[in-house]
């Protein structure tokens, strides 16, 4: 154990802070369940419809992918694209697997449909997790998931503007950023805790606060340069790196890394961007869709660093994304500030390593934080499924001020590391977001959001590299270059990228049913169907549907209506159309 740990430690129990949950491999666990029970199934359903079910179908989307049924005896039919019935519709419907979502209920519902239903399998995720040695007694992300962690941290903060037991609430505030490794933010409510209480006990907490923070901090410049660090965060936008929202994280950026500011992702979602990318495959006849990670014999970058002899650890929220028997995973779903943490420490015994954080929560939808003052919404798997009908046809939040908020926070709690650390660094995104104005409605849904619009697509890229201090390159430039890039880290040299005449995107066919409801309701279901795209170094985007349609693009996501071009662009592109085939 470090210093740094043992500084930790010692702070819980000094001032009797509660102790941090451990998570163990609860993520991993549900997901290789769900993937086992459900591989054979033809028409599965899951039981109950509530919250517990909004963040099983948030956390493990790909997992879930066959469902199109919710059951639950109370809930409305109408309005969603899943189809929801009843228990005693279960025969009728042919279901012939069922995951209960339920912690409260399960064992009432699992016997029920034992009794009455025996012909059907049921899976009780909390049976799973006891018989891996993992007994819960609450909901399988209260108390250790970010969203229960932001969502707990926005209602105390929320409760101090009223509260009439403040320095209670003061102490929980401080408690939970303790658990989530945010130092910066617990001194700041020690500092405010002690002006307003003039207890001397925050004063030394924040002294105390301040000896650990620092020490981090030096950890970070310890960091042997020889160890590589794949830093991505998904969702982030390529236009969200800016001197606005991230105005400490841009100008270490400008200062010291190296811009490529033209850089697209491969896809509009994490799996179908990282594994075309990471495998080097983009050939939809494969079926590389079907899959959430790729093999460790598949990625360049891997096998550069066992051949090397590194170390290899990656910081996920359970999805491993590249499978090798050698390398480390850290499988809990964690904060950013965790993450960090965890490298940081990880980092300091390994002078040979490859590191790959994976960031989710703050910079996907929807964009938990710490920094928003109004009620926090903390689940849901994309920012359209509040448009229909049955979510109430508008936005739940200010989705904008949320992201916002968001990106504050992010650029308070990255931007120390991003200055201090020394060895080679890539900082990138799995694929853009989208955002819209908080009034907005169905009506204001336009088509290149269901598709392949920039906003989706365009993504930040910058590397650190010892071998060249700063600078932009506009060359057009690709995600699926991340292997040239990683191994270029790992031998410590200059990336170059080549000159593309144009890149490659695609996206498979859509099967979420509230996106088809959604698509249905626009009259744009043609575009639930699978398309490649191609973009070109003088500003077209032409996209090429599975039925062999073609439509032509501007970067401003305008529509070109110029047959002519189109046919020249299809004859360049023709040896990489797979999608009409798949």
């Amino acid at each position: 154990m470090t210093q740094l740990e043992d500084y930790y430690n010692d702070l819980l129990n000094k001032y009797d802070f509660e102790k941090p949950l451990e998570a163990g491999r609860i993520g991993r666990i549900i997901h290789e369940e769900l993937e086992k029970f459900l591989c054979d199934a033809k028409n599965p359903a899951i039981y109950c419809n509530g919250k517990h079910t909004k963040n099983l179908l948030s956390d493990f989307v790909f997992e879930l992918r066959k469902v199109k049924i919710i059951i639950d005896n109370y809930a409305q039919g109408g309005g969603s694209g899943y189809k929801i019935i009843t228990k005693d519709d279960i025969k009728a419907e042919h279901v012939d697997a069922i995951v209960v979502s339920s912690y409260n209920y399960m064992s009432q519902i699992v016997k029920e449909l034992e009794e009455e239903h025996p012909e059907v399998k049921v899976l009780n995720i909390y049976d799973k997790l006891r018989n891996h040695g993992i007994v819960l007694h609450s909901n399988y992300y209260y108390g250790i998931h970010p969203y229960h962690n932001y969502h707990y941290l926005n209602q105390l903060q929320c409760e101090l503007l009223n509260s009439d037991k403040k320095n209670e609430t003061y102490f929980k505030i401080i408690n939970k950023y303790i658990h989530i490794k945010d130092f910066k933010s617990a001194i700041r409510y020690c500092r405010e805790a002690f002006d307003f209480t003039s207890k001397s006990q925050y004063e030394q907490m924040a002294t105390d606060l301040e000896k650990i923070y620092a020490l981090e901090l030096e950890y970070i410049y310890n960091i042997n340069e020889n160890n590589v660090l794949m830093l991505c965060l998904d969702g982030l936008r390529g236009q969200d790196v800016n001197a606005i929202l991230l105005p400490q994280i841009y100008k270490c950026f400008k200062d010291n890394w190296i811009n490529y500011s033209n850089t697209y992702s491969y896809s509009t979602s994490t799996y179908e961007s990282l594994v075309p990318a990471y495998s080097e495959n983009t050939d939809m006849n494969t079926k590389y869709y079907e899959y959430n990670y790729v093999d460790g014999v598949n990625c360049r970058f891997v096998k550069k660093a066992l051949e090397q002899q590194r170390d290899i650890y990656f910081y996920s929220d359970g999805a491993h994304y590249v499978e090798q028997e050698k390398i480390h995973y850290s499988e809990v779903p964690k904060t950013i500030s965790q993450m960090l943490w965890d490298f940081i420490i990880d980092a300091q015994n390994v002078d040979n390593g490859l590191f790959y954080i994976h960031g989710m929560y703050e910079t996907h939808f929807a964009f938990l934080n710490p920094y928003t003052q109004a009620p926090l919404i903390a689940e849901g798997t994309a920012l359209l499924f509040d448009l229909l009908p049955v979510k109430g046809g508008k936005l739940r939040t200010d989705y904008v001020q949320q992201h916002d908020d968001a990106l504050r926070y992010l650029d308070d709690v990255m931007a120390p590391f991003l200055e201090r650390v020394n060895c080679n660094v890539v900082f990138y995104a799995d694929h853009g977001n989208l955002l819209m104005d908080k009034y907005s409605t169905l009506s204001d849904i336009k088509k290149e959001y269901l598709q392949c619009g920039e906003e989706w697509l365009r993504i930040p890229f910058f590397i650190k590299n010892k071998t060249r201090k700063n600078g932009t390159c506009k060359k057009l430039h690709s995600i699926m270059s991340i292997n040239d890039v990683v191994i270029s880290l790992l031998e410590n040299r200059e990336y170059n990228p080549l000159d593309n005449t144009y890149i490659k995107i695609g996206r498979s066919e859509i099967y979420n049913p509230d996106f088809k409801k959604l698509y249905k309701l626009l009259g744009e279901e043609k575009r639930l169907q699978a398309f490649e795209g191609f973009i070109f170094s003088d500003g077209f985007k032409l996209v090429v549907y599975a039925d062999g349609h073609a439509e032509l693009y501007d970067l401003a996501d305008n529509e070109l209506f110029d047959a002519r071009k189109i046919e020249y662009l299809l004859k360049i592109v023709a040896q990489d159309i797979t999608v009409m085939g798949s």
